[in-house]
Parts: C-alpha cells; sequence; structure tokens
C-alpha cells in the first residue's frame, strides 16, 4: 500500500510538472496565434469577404480553432483550449463500406507463427506453408514464389465499414458484416498468378517472420457510402496489375447493398443482406462514388481512354441525369498529369505540366460547378501557374458563385502554412502563402500538428 502512495504521488508530481512546463507556451501563444501574408500574385482585396477555418494542437491537449478573414489585410481569430485527455478532430463525413483483398502483408512473433490462426494468413495458410517448407531451417527473409491456383480458388475479400460515431469513428465486426462476400464477387485465381512469399526461420524450422506480395492482382476492391435509402452503394473493381478487367469475377459497377440492423448485444451493428443485393450500374471504368449532401443524387467519376468523366445519378432511380468530361487540362503531353477533387456542390480538377527544364512548372485549374438547374457547368477555366505551390496536396476548396477559392497545407506532411489561390472566370486573380506563427517544430520543444488535413474555406459571417 505504502508503495503504491508513493508511486501515486510520484507520477502526480511528475504531472504538474509536464503542465507548469506548458503554461509559459500556453501563455505566450493562447492568444497569439497568427497568419502574415506572403504574395505570390495579384490583388489580395478580392478575397474580401472569404474567410479559412485551421485547426492546430500540441499532442492532441493543445487546441487552437483558427479563423482567418481575407482581404485588403489578413486577420486572425484564434480560439485557445486545453484538455487534459488527448482528444483529435477526425474527418468523417458519412458512413462509408469498403471490400479488400489483402494482396500484401507481413508479421513476425518470438514463438512460431500458426498461419491456420491469424484472420489475416488463414485463406492463404497452405501457400503460405508451402513457402515455409520450401525454406531451409535458419534462413533470414529467404523468397519463394508459390503458385496459386493448385491451393485457392478466389481471392478472399474482406469487407468492413466505418461510421462517424463521435469523435474517433467506430467499426463494425468486420468478420460478420458480409462473411460470404468473396463467394459473392467470386473473383477467380488464374493460371499464372503467384505469390511472392519472404520466410524467416528459427534452425528449429519454425517461422519467426514472413511476408507475402500478391503481384498479380492489386486492384481489387470496392468503396462506397451510405444511401437516403439505408442502403450501400458500393463500386467494385476487380482488374489485374495491367488494368484490365479480371474475367470469371462478378461484373463490375455500382451494387445496392441492403444491409439488416442486428442486436448489438451480439458485436454486430449490421450485417448485409445478400439474397437482395442488386447491380444498379454496370461500368469497368468508375473510379470513386460521391454522394451530394442533400442526399437526392450520386456522383461517379470514371477514368476512360478518352479521359475522365463524372456521370450524375439521381440516387432514388439511379438514372443518369447529366454526364461531363473532367480531364486535365493537359492530356496527351507525356509529362502532364491532373487530379480531380469532387465537393459538395463542385468539380475542381488541377492539372500540372512538369517543365524539363529549369524553369517552374505549369498549372491549370478547372471547375464545374451546380447552376439554378440542379446540372453541372464549368465556371472557371485558367492558368493558375503564377499562384501555384506544388506541395499543398490535400487541398479544399468553395465556389460562392463568383469566385473560387482553393486552400491547401504548404507541406503534405503537417506544415501549418497555408496555400491560397482565388479565380474567377477572367482567370487567376490572387494566390498567396499564409505563414503562421506557430511553427513545427515549435522553439519551445512543443510539436506543433495541424488536425485535420486540410483547411476549410468557408463565407464571413453575412456573406
Amino acid at each position: 500500500m505504502r508503495r503504491s502512495l508513493i508511486l501515486l504521488l510520484a507520477l502526480a508530481v511528475l504531472s504538474v510538472g509536464i503542465l507548469a512546463a506548458a503554461v509559459p507556451y500556453v501563455n505566450r501563444n493562447a492568444e497569439t496565434v497568427t497568419y502574415t501574408e506572403q504574395r505570390l500574385y495579384g490583388d489580395p482585396a478580392v478575397g474580401e469577404g472569404l474567410q479559412i477555418e485551421s485547426m492546430l494542437t500540441s499532442n492532441g491537449k493543445l487546441h487552437w480553432q483558427n479563423t482567418i478573414t481575407l482581404g485588403e489585410t489578413v486577420e486572425t481569430d484564434s480560439d485557445f483550449h486545453f484538455t487534459a485527455r488527448y482528444e483529435w478532430e477526425w474527418e468523417l463525413s458519412r458512413d462509408t463500406i469498403s471490400l479488400y483483398c489483402q494482396s500484401n502483408m507481413g508479421m513476425s512473433s518470438n514463438g512460431p507463427i500458426d498461419f491456420m490462426e491469424q484472420p489475416e494468413t488463414a485463406w492463404l495458410a497452405d501457400v503460405l506453408t508451402a513457402a515455409a517448407e520450401q525454406t531451409p531451417d535458419g534462413a533470414e527473409d529467404y523468397a519463394v514464389t508459390v503458385p496459386l491456383a493448385p491451393y485457392i480458388e478466389y481471392y478472399e475479400i474482406a469487407a468492413e465499414s466505418t461510421l462517424p460515431v463521435g469523435h474517433t469513428g467506430h467499426s463494425m465486426d468486420d468478420s460478420q458484416l458480409w462473411p460470404t462476400a468473396t463467394e459473392f464477387f467470386h473473383v477467380p485465381v488464374r493460371e499464372g498468378d503467384v505469390a511472392s512469399v519472404t520466410v524467416s526461420k528459427y534452425e528449429s524450422g519454425n517461422v519467426y517472420s514472413i511476408g507475402y506480395n500478391l503481384p498479380n492482382v492489386n486492384n481489387i476492391y470496392g468503396s462506397g457510402i451510405q444511401g437516403p435509402d439505408g442502403c450501400w452503394y458500393l463500386l467494385f473493381t476487380a482488374r489485374d496489375s495491367d488494368g484490365n478487367p479480371i474475367a470469371g469475377a462478378a461484373p463490375q459497377g455500382i451494387y445496392r447493398i441492403p444491409v439488416q440492423k442486428l442486436d448489438e448485444e451480439d458485436g454486430i451493428l449490421e450485417q448485409v443482406v445478400e439474397s437482395e443485393v442488386e447491380l444498379v450500374y454496370a461500368t469497368e471504368d468508375g473510379s470513386a462514388l460521391y454522394g451530394m449532401e442533400d442526399d437526392t443524387r450520386l456522383l461517379l467519376t470514371a477514368d476512360t481512354e478518352d479521359g475522365s468523366t463524372a456521370i450524375l445519378f439521381d440516387w432514388a432511380t439511379m438514372e443518369q441525369i447529366q454526364t461531363f468530361p473532367i480531364g486535365g487540362h493537359y492530356m496527351g503531353n507525356e509529362n502532364g498529369w491532373y487530379q480531380s477533387q469532387v465537393e459538395n456542390d463542385h468539380v475542381v480538377t488541377v492539372s500540372t505540366l512538369h517543365s524539363e527544364k529549369e524553369e517552374n512548372d505549369s498549372q491549370w485549374i478547372t471547375v464545374w460547378a451546380v447552376g439554378e438547374d440542379g446540372l453541372y457547368h464549368q465556371v472557371i477555366d485558367c492558368d493558375t501557374s503564377a499562384g501555384m505551390e506544388e506541395n499543398s496536396i490535400y487541398t479544399s476548396s468553395i465556389f460562392d458563385g463568383e469566385r473560387f477559392l482553393r486552400v491547401g497545407y504548404a507541406d503534405r506532411y503537417g506544415d501549418n502554412n497555408i496555400h491560397v489561390q482565388i479565380c474567377d472566370n477572367q482567370g487567376l486573380q490572387y494566390a498567396a502563402l499564409l505563414m503562421c506563427n506557430l511553427r513545427e517544430p515549435d522553439d519551445s520543444g512543443f510539436l506543433i500538428q495541424v488536425e485535420k488535413d486540410r483547411p476549410t474555406p468557408g463565407l464571413a459571417e453575412g456573406r
């Protein structure tokens, strides 16, 4: 008892010490978060009435929620709070479902590994056992190639679902969500398909480390969202490593997947009603599904030989409303690439052309926004090279009917400086880096991180 009391007191003293160290830092920075403009192009006045939300944290306990108002001068309003427990704001906007084939993994253990006892390897147990048998005792990272066809008929497909419950999200009992997904989608193992296995064994012959890769099937997956009718809408894709459809698999396309609610005491929240699953739109070109915020429309992006396309559906009937191209500006140029992003009321494609000389790369932004007729119309198509920042990969954007605001952190690994671009139908009007006075790492020794992977653009109050 005395020993426990001493330990408790020691922990209390340590906690006080940590808190004491944090107090000067908090007092110095809680009210002094600022973003200053480093202009790249144009007139900042065009940003009047636009604002950006940025959330920063240190160790999930010190939190700054910052509102940055654009205009002639950049103004920052910062709200600081401290949490004794670790907290983190997660970006989960709607329920999601996914299918996947575990095409690679590795594991190690101090004792021998039983492949059948591990859920991740049970379906490949015979393949891994064959690889282990071909591995000499005492060998380390021994490479073995094993044909799959003698051991398995179909690639195993697992289903999982994530719900935005609280700030942590919630994962279902994946093994029970769709236990027969493998049989339903029946993606066959073909002659010539192999597993590349790496094995390490003790001198006794027991396996203590093993890893595998299935090089022929890195494109078997499904991703989807929950619809307004409570069903999952899932885009299923089964392609080989060359991008060709795998013959013999279930048709590719959008599936409507009803679920039944089960008693939470059983550890299962939902389970797929497989007898009612139906293919509602067949396509071998689909890349992603997006549900619009009003829950009346579903948007599919597809990659065809002619470039990327967006297809808009009435979610209740799955009738096509509109099809429009969203391909990049530099299509056909071997040094060009593009990335499309779907927001609630607009689609943006950012195209980049790499310069082989010492000149800067070129950038072009195209935006399609929803009009009063409910259809997408091209509203922005302009050269943004003068204000580009190549490191801002994760971005968010809004279109207010006239101006397009695109924002992203200046470095994908958490730099809290913000890159800003504003365009209208006349072209790029403004670009800047907004430099934050809280740096990473901070000179106090406290690590400053962005709490979400992208800032949030919006309109100032009264706009």
